[in-house]
């Protein structure tokens, strides 16, 4: 038994009080009439007579001897429908009374409800005065409020004779909650896949494939919003052809088309983020994602490039609302300040897929919202810099889930354009991608890589088969890609993987007009940055605590200071100098170490480090004392000038010792010159 007749039979049983009469199923939807049981279900005789005539499924448009149509609302009114509308008539004393016009043509063309035979849908349908017809689904509880259904009916143009301030026409409500049913649907509230590999609802309510019921798509339409410009032809002329001009470009590009693939392969849910100085065009790679499913003019309504510069509800809720499809997030600098400290929950709560737990007006529980997630971000800072400026611990999982990808490529000195030919200007390619993507031509490619994927899954062997081909596509390309690597690199290569196959199926299909293995190229270029940075950050971990460790080892090459006494006491000068620990008077715990770049670099050394690495540690930590200011992927040689008269061996690199340290003595330090 399929849902569509789980759905009809709980409908037309005694859970909803039906009565004993047969159904003919023609009127309630095609090809079912064989399926649909025509058993007198159990009722209640005590509510039977009453049932009879509540119950619109069992209700019927008898024709009558002038052509006309009507139904029985009750034993004494009836709805007459003929030109040029919808008449009533009532009886009064056993007397049938001359049929009034009530409105306009106007039907129920269907009624919907849910796999669980819940969330009652009806879809409308009317003709304004000018011949136009008009479509709407309606809750059918909204009838409880019969004015505001009316307003909705006049607002489309529809003819109504009579109308109360209070109810608005009580005669045109009781047409639509009488009226026969006259065809059965599934309702689906929400876009993506349906069954996936056999068909799926665009967000602008479009069915691709083909479902095995009818569906009616009772969700909010263009949420997210897409629409289309040009042809594919164009797009791909214009944004996709030049995309190979980079890396990036064309990571983004097919990016977009991997969320129609999470339903194929687990465990891919996830995020990256393009981190880069501005103009370098980290944004423009995402308005390229972007139009493979919409325009990326964030000046225009509707445009899907979202921000980060929400809150944690309008986060949820953007995710939502994008399951099964790709999100764009710009500029995580534009983050409140005072909410970064929610953003590393923030990654974890998008990637695991489900809002928050929370109340509604009834005090109830209501259900918090789910999605699948596959994003992409941008940023001139990475989370784990932006948290450390507020002493904000970030742990390894957020690297994970949130993958930092260098914006620009490590053999190029601007832009993200890795692969120019000799004389082409970075600038002037990016740019034209962005206006076309924004302006010119978008929209056209993803729906049609859903077309073509449907059509291929069905073609080859069925959704098993390509879960199969594709799950083994992934493992090579993780396998050549990051060969004995630890598993949270593999993890991650798994989300590159799945990037690098929805740009290879979108190439096969024709959607991308690409040689064979360019989107793996691109991808695994990709990973590789990610890979860099990633296990850069890792050795920076252990970096910081480089200096203490020196100075345990070696206290004797160090001269040393208290805090709050401005005191400096030399340990012994004929050892070679490092530099100065600054320690707490009472427990003679270090806070602070000014070191002589060129003793300390020989001793990081030997621990496996460079001077600089552990200067970088330091910096994206937050743990630098002073300093100049400069940008925030560069990094300059940190050299400081003694910040005590007794200090004679600067000019130093400078740090705390710790973020504790820091937040004690930063504001209160009486060591003198030492901010």
């Amino acid at each position: 038994m399929n849902d569509l007749e789980h759905a009809k039979e709980k409908a037309l049983s005694g859970e909803l009080k039906a009565t004993n009469e047969t159904i003919n199923a023609e009127t309630i939807v095609k090809d079912d009439a064989a399926n649909v049981s025509s058993e007198k279900p159990d009722v209640d005789p005590i509510d039977a007579e009453d049932n009879s005539a509540e119950d619109s499924s069992l209700r019927e448009w008898a024709v009558n001897s002038d052509g006309s149509e009507s139904f029985e609302a009750d034993d004494n009114t009836r709805f007459i429908r003929k030109a040029p509308g919808i008449y009533v008539e009532k009886r009064i004393k056993d007397e049938w009374m001359v049929p009034r016009r009530i409105c306009g043509p106007l039907r129920v063309a269907a009624t919907a409800v849910n796999r669980d035979s819940d969330n009652w849908m009806l879809k409308l349908s009317w003709m304004d005065a000018r011949g136009f017809t008009h479509s709407k689904v309606i809750s059918k509880g909204d009838l409880s409020e019969g004015k505001k259904v009316v307003r909705l009916l006049l607002e489309g143009g529809l003819d109504i004779d009579a109308l109360s301030s209070q109810t608005g026409n009580t005669d045109v409500i009781k047409f639509l909650l009488k009226h026969p049913v006259e065809k059965w649907l599934i309702s689906i509230e929400r876009t993506g896949w349906g069954t996936p590999g056999k068909w799926l609802i665009l967000p602008d309510g479009t069915i691709v494939g083909t479902p095995e019921e009818e569906i009616l798509f009772t969700g909010d339409r263009f949420m997210p919003f897409y629409e289309a410009r040009g042809t594919l032809e164009e797009w791909q002329k214009s944004v996709a052809k030049p995309a190979t001009k980079s890396s990036r470009i064309a990571f983004a590009i097919c990016a977009a088309f991997a969320p129609l693939l999470l339903k194929f392969a687990s465990a891919c849910e996830g995020g990256f983020h393009f981190i880069g100085k501005t103009g370098c065009g980290k944004s423009s790679s995402l308005r390229a994602g972007l139009s493979v499913w919409s325009f990326a003019d964030h000046t225009q309504p509707g445009c899907e490039l979202g921000s980060w510069k929400t809150t944690e509800v309008g986060i949820e809720t953007f995710a939502d609302r994008h399951s099964n499809w790709p999100m764009f997030l710009d500029e995580l600098g534009s983050a409140k300040a005072s909410d970064v400290k929610n953003l590393p929950a923030l990654i974890y709560m998008l990637v695991n897929g489900q809002g928050k737990r929370r109340g509604n007006r009834a005090l109830k529980a209501a259900r918090p919202m789910s999605w699948s997630a596959f994003f992409l971000s941008t940023g001139e800072l990475t989370l784990e810099e932006m948290a450390a400026r507020q002493n904000i611990p970030v742990d390894g999982g957020v690297k994970v889930r949130l993958a930092n990808i260098p914006a620009v490529p490590d053999n190029v000195k601007d832009g993200v354009c890795d692969f120019l030919a000799p004389g082409e200007d970075w600038m002037k390619g990016v740019g034209d991608i962005s206006e076309a993507a924004s302006r010119k031509c978008y929209g056209t490619a993803g729906p049609e890589f859903a077309r073509r994927l449907i059509e291929h899954i069905e073609t080859n062997g069925g959704v098993e088969t390509f879960k199969r081909r594709l799950s083994n596509r992934l493992k090579e390309w993780i396998d050549k890609s990051a060969p004995n690597a630890p598993q949270e690199v593999r993890r991650v290569g798994r989300r590159f993987a799945l990037v690098a196959m929805a740009g290879e199926i979108a190439t096969a299909l024709g959607v991308l007009p690409w040689d064979s293995e360019t989107a793996s190229m691109f991808a695994r270029i990709c990973f590789e940055s990610w890979r860099r940075e990633y296990e850069q950050a890792e050795s920076d971990g252990d970096a910081k605590g480089v200096p203490l460790a020196i100075f345990r080892a070696y206290p004797s090459k160090f001269a040393i200071g208290y805090e709050g006494t401005g005191q400096i006491e030399v340990m012994n000068e004929t050892e070679p100098f490092i530099g100065y620990s600054i320690l707490e008077e009472k427990n003679g715990e270090p806070v602070r170490m000014f070191l002589v770049p060129a003793s300390f670099d020989q001793e990081a050394r030997k621990l496996g480090h460079s001077g600089k690495n552990v200067v970088r540690a330091f910096r994206d930590a937050g743990l630098l004392i002073n300093g100049k200011k400069d940008g925030p992927r560069r990094l300059a040689s940190r050299f400081y000038k003694p910040p005590y008269k007794s200090m004679s061996h600067g000019p130093f690199y400078a740090f705390w010792v710790t973020s504790e340290m820091k937040d004690k003595y930063e504001s209160a330090s009486t060591f003198k010159g030492v901010r």
